[in-house]
């Protein structure tokens, strides 16, 4: 009622309390606000005293409405100030999340010497605005969706999303106290970047790709959830981003989009790129059966998969160790599909790695018995 009447209005719980309230707060994220007004949701890591763990940044996802991130308490009180000029200038309630470290610490703060409440012309009666129907709603979606993407613009240029530290190819990125963590345990690495995200939603867009510009590898600090993360890895949506960005480079694996792309190009330009891939042998490698799935490589283009000439291999370990796992394969696809034991078994035995009968078997009827609910064709009682 207040934030209507154009007063200012802050509410504050932990987010447990965001549960509650959130059947009002997401009808006000669609009617909006006259006066500013900020939820502070206080995320409890741990947890220490809440009975669940979870992240109010997707509460504001979900709510279409901004959240600012403080890693201190002195930026707490200061992201209080820019949350309420951010809620009166889009007319949008906005989550300042605190996280335990930040809400049981304390700090100094220089606070203005004269403060007066901000004047309020109250309550105007219009029930075009302040009461919430579907049609109301459907118009009001669209412009919160449009709204947001202002703001996204806007934050790009807020002052506690930052970067610190050398042009090194390498970059941490970090939010909410973990940027204070990371800050500290990086003053004996100063030419790594560090990159501060103070506001995960609507995500900074533009100043993430510029703060990534020549970056190679990142790692991302966040509590609770990988939000930020995610973030990152939506910019591949983007159609005009004619880069990779950095955050994949950090995961396992990471080099298979290159040849996944590659692959596709080949593909789609008919261009004869020799790639390694799997493909039936026919021929290929005369010890092999003509329908067994070899790896080996092949010029691709837009018919399919050629395989390169393999010259003579008279290397006879080679040979053996490979008719040796595509038994293996052979065997364990007939157990997974008929359920047979024997197959198991001969699978385990010709592997190899696996010279021990007794032992292997032992260890086979172990796993089978843990994963019976998942096995049925392999449960004979």
């Amino acid at each position: 009622a207040a934030a209507y009447s154009g007063v200012r209005a802050l509410v504050t719980m932990k987010q447990m309390g965001l549960n509650v309230a959130s059947d009002p707060l997401m009808s006000v994220a669609y009617v909006g606000v006259k006066g500013g007004l900020v939820v502070v949701s206080a995320d409890d890591p741990g947890p220490i005293s809440s009975q669940t763990e979870q992240d109010s940044r997707r509460f504001a996802d979900f709510c279409r409405i901004p959240v600012l991130d403080p890693s201190s308490p002195e930026e707490a009180f200061q992201m209080i100030q820019d949350a309420f000029a951010l809620s009166e200038k889009y007319e949008t309630p906005v989550i300042l999340r605190p996280t335990t470290r930040v809400c049981h610490a304390y700090a100094s703060i220089d606070v203005p010497e004269k403060t007066a409440p901000k004047a309020a012309e109250g309550f105007l009666r219009d029930p075009r605005k302040w009461v919430i129907f579907p049609r109301l709603s459907y118009v009001n979606h669209g412009k919160m969706e449009a709204r947001n993407v202002e703001i996204g613009k806007a934050l790009s240029e807020y002052r506690f999303n930052s970067v610190e530290g050398g042009e090194s190819e390498k970059a941490v990125i970090a939010s909410g106290v973990s940027y204070a963590y990371v800050k500290e345990c990086l003053k004996a690495q100063p030419q790594v970047r560090l990159i501060r995200v103070a506001s995960a939603f609507p995500f900074p867009e533009s100043f993430m790709l510029k703060a990534l510009e020549g970056v190679k590898s990142v790692l991302c600090f966040e509590e609770l959830s990988p939000y930020v993360e995610e973030q990152l890895l939506k910019l591949y949506r983007d159609q005009e981003l004619c880069v990779k960005p950095a955050l994949p480079d950090k995961r396992g694996g990471h080099k298979y989009s290159l040849a996944a792309c590659s692959l596709i190009d080949a593909i789609a330009n008919d261009t004869g790129d020799v790639h390694v891939v799997n493909i039936l042998n026919n021929g290929t490698l005369p010890f092999m059966q003509n329908d067994d799935v070899v790896e080996i490589a092949a010029k691709i283009g837009a018919n399919g998969a050629v395989p390169v000439p393999v010259g003579p291999c008279c290397n006879r370990h080679i040979i053996a160790l490979m008719t040796c796992i595509k038994a293996y394969e052979k065997y364990t696809i007939e157990a997974a599909v008929t359920g047979s034991d024997t197959a198991a078994y001969n699978a385990m035995m010709v592997h190899p790695l696996i010279g021990d009968y007794a032992k292997s078997r032992a260890c086979y009827e172990e796993l089978k018995d843990a994963h019976r609910e998942f096995l049925p064709q392999f449960i004979k009682d």
